[in-house]
């Protein structure tokens, strides 16, 4: 198969993190932009998001006017609703990840007036689950964002949403029906593979992705036809977590398709997703057309 990049969004011990929000101009009070409460509504549903991300989902949940979000964002930093973070990695061997976030006091603001709490952790020093919350975003975003370009339906259900099986509580990434015109849909489910490759990490992960299957399962007369999609940062990992899903009991009866976090970031992520086999140990990638 093709090479595919590595994720930006992929975890490295010696990536770094810094507050980088533009302060306010002393001489001049920032007047509220255009559009701000669309952009301030993404932010708050998604916890993080990039700049590309961000324009996607304005887009989508917001106007479909052409509106100049960098100005808007800035505008907003200015005026201290939004905040911005900048990961680094100090030897300059990858681009820095620029995000951006609710201020920590309009966050609180919004929080009091909702009566579902969001599942989203605000701890900026956790690059790991930032990395992570990023690749989940960009998944659901693009599905959406394309929907307009193919000729599918696309429904959201939930992002970050929490859902009660036999086996405890469970948070459901991203989950978006599919439906075509002439034909019954499915039900996609984007998990992100946790950027923290410690022992105990993994073995939540491989948890967590066994118990969202179930929760499907116990709810089969609501959910007919579902496919869990693992978000991957590269090939390679693509490879690796196939084979861990295989040998452990809880995932090995599990039917999964694979993606790569760059894909989904600027075409139609659906026109990238990838069955595995495994054979005298080798991963075999097949590509998917759903």
């Amino acid at each position: 198969m093709q090479d595919l990049p590595v994720s930006i969004y992929s975890y490295d011990k010696e990536l770094t993190i810094e507050k980088t929000t533009k302060k306010k101009d002393s001489f001049k009070e920032p007047e509220t932009p255009p559009f701000a409460g669309a952009v301030e509504r993404a932010l708050l549903k998604y916890g993080v998001l990039n700049m590309d991300m961000l324009g996607h989902a304005f887009y989508r949940y917001g106007q479909r006017k052409r509106v100049d979000i960098k100005k808007v964002v800035e505008s907003l930093q200015k005026m201290g609703r939004v905040d911005k973070y900048t990961i680094k990695h100090p030897s300059r061997t990858r681009a820095d990840v620029d995000i951006y976030t609710l201020s920590d006091d309009v966050w609180q603001e919004y929080m009091q007036k909702r009566k579902e709490k969001s599942l989203f952790k605000r701890d900026f020093t956790d690059i790991p689950y930032l990395m992570e919350s990023l690749a989940a975003a960009q998944w659901h975003i693009s599905v959406l964002y394309n929907s307009i370009r193919f000729k599918k339906e696309f429904t959201e259900l939930m992002f970050n949403r929490p859902q009660i099986t036999q086996e405890g509580m469970v948070q459901i990434p991203s989950l978006i029906r599919l439906k075509y015109f002439s034909k019954k849909g499915m039900y996609l489910c984007g998990i992100p593979v946790n950027r923290n490759y410690d022992l105990s990490s993994l073995k939540k992960f491989i948890c967590r992705v066994a118990k969202i299957d179930h929760y499907f399962t116990e709810n089969a007369d609501k959910y007919y036809s579902y496919v869990l999609i693992i978000l991957c940062e590269s090939v390679s990992q693509v490879e690796e977590v196939s084979k861990l899903f295989e040998v452990m009991e809880e995932t090995k009866y599990l039917r999964l398709l694979y993606t790569i976090d760059m894909v989904t970031a600027k075409i139609n992520p659906l026109m990238h997703l990838y069955d595995v086999e495994r054979s005298s140990g080798r991963a075999e990638l097949t590509l998917v057309e759903l």
